[in-house]
């Protein structure tokens, strides 16, 4: 009876520990499948930014464009304001000479 009380015993302790051993195994297993998940759901948020900054790059580039052509054209038209304004310049010197030669004409006589 002491013998087979210790092989019962012995019995359960073995079923303990496959218990206790699928137990571990279960939850490993339930860890790897949340790793799994978390990491899916990390390398789905990863090519979401990765879109993101390819669209904000791609965005970028498409104002930068538009701020040096709006650049360029203003230029352009400061180019012509300024030439404009150097011909009523140049106009104003030309009539301001040719007044002060009246003038010397007209002081001479």
């Amino acid at each position: 009876m002491f013998e087979s009380f210790k092989i019962i015993e012995s019995q359960t302790e073995k079923r303990e520990q496959e218990i206790f051993r699928l137990d571990e195994l279960v939850r490993s297993n339930n860890l790897t499948a949340d790793y799994k998940k978390i990491s899916e759901e990390l390398m789905h948020l990863l090519n979401q930014s990765k879109e993101s900054i390819t669209e904000l790059d791609k965005n970028t580039k498409m104002y930068e464009m538009k701020i040096n052509n709006q650049i360029d054209e203003m230029q352009k038209e400061l180019k012509e304001l300024l030439l404009i304004n150097q011909n009523k310049i140049w106009s104003i010197n030309l009539q301001i000479k040719n007044k002060k030669k009246e003038l010397k004409i007209l002081y001479s006589k």
